[in-house]
């Protein structure tokens, strides 16, 4: 049970937070006197500091001046009426661990008070401290929709934030801008200071500081879609170096690949190679890259259908893809349909050019390995991170909790213990799954969030190896997939549709013309479907294989030779 140390100068005040987070189940002391709270929590063996206090008051400056003295052992958490820009670097260098402005529900006081309780973050080192202190700032400034310069003293040098309502404007640190800065400084181990000040609207980032080394920090989610990582085990956080980033090169003029294959192994990568796009493609299969870069133009297997080889293979589809081409015009136009690579760059493009852009790339994939650890909390988006490449994470780092992960459609959970896997389950509305079923409905998640939560301990079972587990899963979704692939190849005959789930479908699912999914629920064949829309065959295929595998639709069965 945590216990908590509630302080507020109006007595009413302080009995009514006291009754709330009694009833939640906490162990509750409190009292009113600003100068005596972080001894009397410290006494009270308090786990965190519930901390009601008008910003400006006598009371507020004192528990402010007793923070900037000895930062606290203990989380605390602001409850105020509002706070000015001004005063947000402020509070959180003083050593509060989160700020919440009323008025605020019961509900959501409790589940801030039971998340910082478990965080320690006294225990870090001095520069660890500071890093918690900067994401922590960083997260709230996101939530609250606020703006301002963030100011950021690493080890390497001064780096900016920008922020405006919530929302990245710009980033600098060293050589890196904008997200792949914000990432890069979200993951540091160790910085020196930070400060937040609110600037107009108009302003400019300031002068560009001094180079990074290539080195320096990890890579990690920027604000526009931050992966957030909270130590709510004490003692979890510990600074940890993921082993270096693999990289294949797939090229059929070997001198070129030889140029690139150097510089990238200069830079401090694992790299690989392949002369064609089959070879590039089994390779991928035997070493499990982190990021492929191929060249577009080459004999039997191109770069454009290697691309579209490992987007169809559950196994590699999460690899991050840059594809290089010395033909402007075949490029832009790749990248105009969206074939689907992460970058489009010219064959000659400078050396560290191409390393920033493979470190960019492979950024948030990195970050998984860099944050994830027993008593770690993560969430995020999963696309960001890769849904293998967070389970492999996790497994490594020998995570025990819960996996959530949840699309418009489906939730998934999948349970660890020790790095290994104990459970499986996926719900929708209408369909239950267990087992190998519910982790194959896992990797083929696509836009979903995930929470991953170390205090939701599963229930114990047989452990399953994780690399085993997502092998057979991808091989049964690849299966899926292929059997699709081959009914609409074959079979002139249209769907059977589940109303009720076609109705929910429509709702839920982004980017499908209305035309398709009306004429698809009429029994249309998906050659009708496309002469009467006019939507590319790519298109169609993809929709009839995402409501076959939703159970949305099934194919009709095909009709027998000479049959009419």
């Amino acid at each position: 049970m945590f216990r908590v140390f509630v302080f507020s100068p109006d007595a009413q005040r302080l009995a009514a937070l006291q009754r709330v987070l009694s009833e939640a189940g906490l162990a509750v002391q409190g009292g009113t006197q600003a100068q005596g709270v972080l001894a009397g929590a410290v006494q009270a063996g308090a786990s965190v500091v519930v901390a009601d206090i008008p910003v400006g008051d006598t009371a507020g400056a004192a528990l402010q001046a007793a923070l900037t003295a000895q930062p606290s052992p203990i989380p605390v958490l602001l409850l105020v009426q509002r706070v000015d820009d001004a005063g947000v670097g402020v509070l959180f260098q003083a050593g509060v661990a989160d700020i919440l402005e009323q008025p605020l529900t019961p509900a959501v006081l409790v589940e801030r008070t039971k998340t910082l309780g478990a965080t320690a973050s006294g225990l870090l080192p001095p520069g660890q401290q500071q890093v918690l202190a900067l994401r922590r700032m960083v997260e709230f400034v996101l939530r609250t929709r606020r703006g301002g310069l963030i100011t950021v003293d690493t080890p390497q040098g001064r780096a900016h934030i920008m922020v405006r309502q919530g929302a990245l404007v710009s980033a600098q640190y060293g050589s890196l801008t904008h997200d792949a800065a914000a990432r890069a400084l979200m993951a540091l181990t160790e910085l020196h200071g930070f400060f937040f000040q609110p600037v107009p609207d108009d302003a400019r980032m300031p002068s560009a500081p001094p180079p990074v080394p290539q080195d320096a920090g990890q890579p990690a989610a920027g604000p526009s879609e931050p992966i957030t990582a909270t130590e709510v085990i004490p003692g979890s956080a510990q600074a940890f170096t993921p082993p270096p980033a693999r990289v294949l090169v797939v090229d059929d003029d070997e001198a070129l690949l030889e140029i690139a294959c150097r510089f990238l192994q200069r830079g401090g990568l694992e790299v690989g190679r392949a002369t064609n796009g089959q070879a590039g493609l089994e390779r991928a299969l035997q070493t499990r890259p982190h990021i492929i870069v191929s060249d577009i133009m080459m004999p039997e297997v191109d770069g454009w259908a290697l691309l579209r080889l490992v987007r169809d293979d559950h196994r590699l589809r999460e690899l991050p893809f840059i594809l290089l081409s010395c033909h402007d015009e075949y490029r832009d136009k790749l990248k105009q349909v969206g074939a689907g690579a992460n970058a489009y760059l010219a064959k000659g493009i400078k050396g560290d050019q191409l390393m920033g852009t493979v470190l960019d790339a492979v950024a948030a994939h990195r970050l998984a390995w860099s944050l994830a650890a027993p008593g770690i909390r993560l969430e995020g988006r999963l696309d960001e991170v890769g849904p293998l490449n967070l389970v492999r994470a996790l497994a490594f780092k020998g995570a025990t909790g819960t996996l959530h992960a949840q699309d418009q459609w489906v939730h998934a959970v999948l349970g660890l213990q020790d790095g290994a896997l104990v459970g499986a389950g996926a719900t929708s509305d209408l369909i239950t799954l267990t087992g190998m079923d519910a982790v194959k409905a896992y990797v083929k998640l696509r836009g979903a969030r995930f929470v991953f939560d170390p205090l939701q301990v599963p229930p114990p079972g047989e452990g399953a190896d994780v690399e085993a587990s997502l092998d057979e899963a991808c091989a049964l979704a690849n299966q899926s997939d292929e059997e699709v692939r081959e009914r609409l190849m074959t079979q002139g005959g249209g769907l059977i549709i589940q109303p009720e789930l076609m109705a929910l479908y429509g709702r839920v699912t982004e980017g499908v013309p209305p035309p398709v999914l009306e004429r698809l629920a009429k029994g249309m064949s998906p050659g009708e479907v496309m002469a009467e829309t006019g939507e590319s065959p790519l298109l169609v295929e993809w929709v009839v294989k995402d409501m076959v595998r939703k159970g949305v639709a099934v194919f009709r069965d095909a009709p027998a030779p000479g049959a009419v």
